[in-house]
């Protein structure tokens, strides 16, 4: 299910927004509703009347939503977007429309902000940028710009053609009622997100993000010497209103190519479970069993090696391995490449970070604290009060043993 929302006004919180779904039902709901809507209804809270959800949805909370809400969201927005992202669901938002820096929710943590390029692949004038884009895509442009001049690249859609009251339904055209906006761009990459989970469930919101932008395409740079490179915006700037040469600092990682996302997803997700910290001397275990492949698809093998550190692994290949941690003050890298049954390949590391001295051999569990030298000592401490005690008991002996001979019988 993928959610979508059409706010009107430059506010939209605590503004009424109406959902519709695919078989024509509708729900009104504020705007912070509208994104914990992608809860279920242990979370929406009063945001949304649990029976009305459920009925409303009919299905399992999505994987993916779109939020087009591109201006002025407050904390409360950050925080359900929190709560969606830790469900595993990747929220896909519109970076804005103003030719400044990305704003909340772009800008929350977890949010996939998208931005628009024109048809060429430079930046439409009016699209937000700055570093908190994730990745962009085709926002529509016109080119043409006189009276009655068709919008050359609009981005045509579905629509209801009615003006103030719902009509029959149609499509946009590219004279009157043409589309172009961070607000098509978005659900481009939600589209692509969910192309991706549908191969690949086991993907998080985060490793969605990573991979897309990993397999987007590079920006172009325009031939005309006159397009500028597009730069960050500070708050005291104009708004960056023209065209320019998108760049990973103001446009995300690149334009999202699907093909690539998808061919992506498909590949399976390494993980390592290890200790972050270990003690010189100590065994550290490492294992690959999280690790999980593509819907469909098995893992098939898992191979091991050390990229940073003196240490030396128990298998270079299988579910686990371990090594000997050494000196104290050492960080150790160990990385995992796995392998699935059709070949696809994932890597990931892991750091572990040696600490202490090492541990005393036989020194029993339990209270921690001190270091090898001050066991050392404590054990020749007590090795000689051993001896001088048993040499005390020996001497005692001798002369209790003189004193029985000649008393033994005191009478003779």
């Amino acid at each position: 299910m993928l959610l979508n929302s059409e706010v009107a006004g430059p506010d939209p919180v605590g503004q009424s927004v109406t959902m519709t779904n695919s078989q024509g039902g509708t729900v009104d709901l504020e705007v912070v509703g509208v994104v914990k809507f992608s809860l279920d209804s242990g979370l929406v809270g009063s945001f949304v009347d649990t029976p009305t959800f459920d009925a409303f949805v009919g299905e399992t909370a999505p994987t993916v939503a779109f939020i087009d809400i591109t201006t002025g969201a407050q904390t409360d927005t950050e925080d359900a977007i929190d709560e969606i992202t830790a469900r595993g669901v990747a929220v896909v938002v519109s970076a804005g429309n103003d030719g400044a820096q990305v704003d909340q929710p772009g800008n929350c943590r977890g949010a996939l902000s998208v931005t628009a390029i024109r048809h060429v692949g430079t930046k439409v004038g009016f699209a937000n940028l700055g570093p908190d884009v994730t990745i962009a895509a085709p926002g529509g442009n016109c080119v043409n710009i006189g009276p009655g001049e068709a919008c050359l690249f609009s981005l045509d859609t579905t629509t209801n053609l009615g003006l103030t009251t719902p009509a029959e339904n149609g499509y946009t055209d590219r004279i009157s009622n043409f589309n172009v906006g961070t607000s098509f761009a978005a659900p481009i990459v939600s589209g692509v997100a969910a192309l991706m989970v549908s191969v690949n469930g086991n993907l998080s919101p985060a490793r969605i993000a990573q991979r897309l932008q990993l397999s987007a395409t590079p920006f172009p740079v325009s031939g005309d010497p006159n397009v500028p490179t597009c730069r960050v915006p500070s708050a005291t700037d104009a708004p960056q209103l023209i065209e320019c040469n998108c760049t990973t600092d103001t446009c995300g990682a690149g334009m999202v190519h699907a093909p690539g996302a998808v061919a992506a997803a498909l590949r399976p997700i390494a993980t390592i479970s290890a200790p972050a910290t270990a003690r010189a001397g100590s065994t550290v275990t490492l294992t690959g069993s999280p690790s999980l492949a593509a819907d469909g698809r098995t893992i098939a093998g898992y191979a091991w090696a050390v990229t940073t550190g003196n240490a030396s692994l128990s298998a270079l290949s299988g579910v686990q391995t371990s090594f000997v941690a050494p000196a104290a003050g050492a960080v150790v890298v160990v990385r995992l490449t796995v392998t699935d049954d059709l070949g696809r390949v994932d890597a990931t590391d892991a750091s572990v970070n040696v600490s202490g001295q090492p541990p005393v051999i036989g020194g029993g569990g339990g209270g921690g604290g001190g270091g090898g030298r001050i066991d050392t000592l404590v054990l020749l401490l007590a090795a000689s009060l051993v001896l001088s005690v048993s040499r005390r008991r020996r001497a005692s002996r001798r002369s209790s043993g003189s004193f029985a001979a000649s008393g033994s019988d005191p009478q003779a």
